[in-house]
């Protein structure tokens, strides 16, 4: 890890217009400076979400909801600490560069129709933003994809902090189908962190059910 994420993100108030500072090293020349996002780039954990085998061992058989999974580190990593700064910061500009690096690791050959996973409202009216909906947007528009919230929030229990069993019952009744699902597309659960993967996983089912032949699956973190 080259660098943490510092407790005290602006240096003065006119940081909060004009941010200059990088949120994760500190360095001066952009809300994260090149150099951090270069390396998170490069520095990839090349295994499955789920058990941490190498991507190329297939016989782990722990992402058949997804025909792949693409992440950009852990969360007690450098970019797992962003992604945190940026969800209880609401700073947009985080979510726009999470959304260029995971710009860089996902292939462009095969269009994708975005589908975040909805964002608690609660969440929403405390951050005064929607994060994965920031990100999903800035990821097809740098892709030149699109963007479909089929998926909603048929209720509004939040995860933080809650077990596995308690989050796959809590996910199974949050998410509800709001739109038609295109057999013909490639759809692109995206989520920002990976603990459980219920909530993912609930979502992958819904498009699953409705008919998607290609279901895959991008998260900014994962737990480890």
């Amino acid at each position: 890890m080259i660098g943490v994420v510092k407790n005290t993100l602006w240096k003065s108030l006119g940081d909060i217009f004009c941010p200059h500072y990088c949120c994760n090293c500190g360095a001066f020349g952009g809300i994260i400076c090149r150099k951090c996002k270069n390396y998170i780039v490069e520095n990839v954990p090349e295994m499955c979400i789920e058990c941490g085998e190498a991507l190329e061992n297939v016989s782990c058989g722990c992402s058949g909801m997804f025909d792949w999974v693409w992440y950009l580190g852990f969360r007690d990593e450098a970019v797992g600490l962003i992604a945190e700064e940026y969800k209880f910061s609401s700073i947009r500009a985080i979510g726009t560069e999470l959304a260029e690096m995971l710009a860089r690791v996902i292939p462009s050959d095969a269009e994708m129709t975005v589908v975040p996973v909805p964002t608690a409202l609660k969440h929403i009216r405390e951050r005064g933003l929607d994060h994965s909906l920031i990100v999903a947007k800035h990821l097809a528009r740098t892709k030149g994809w699109k963007v479909e919230r089929i998926v909603g929030r048929a209720k509004d229990s939040v995860q933080t902090g809650k077990g596995r069993r308690t989050r796959e019952s809590q996910a199974r009744e949050a998410f509800c189908l709001r739109g038609e699902v295109d057999v013909s597309k490639n759809y692109l659960v995206l989520d920002d962190i990976y603990t459980t993967g219920a909530s993912v996983r609930t979502v992958a089912g819904l498009l699953r059910d409705a008919g998607a032949r290609k279901v895959y699956l991008a998260v900014i973190a994962r737990s480890r």
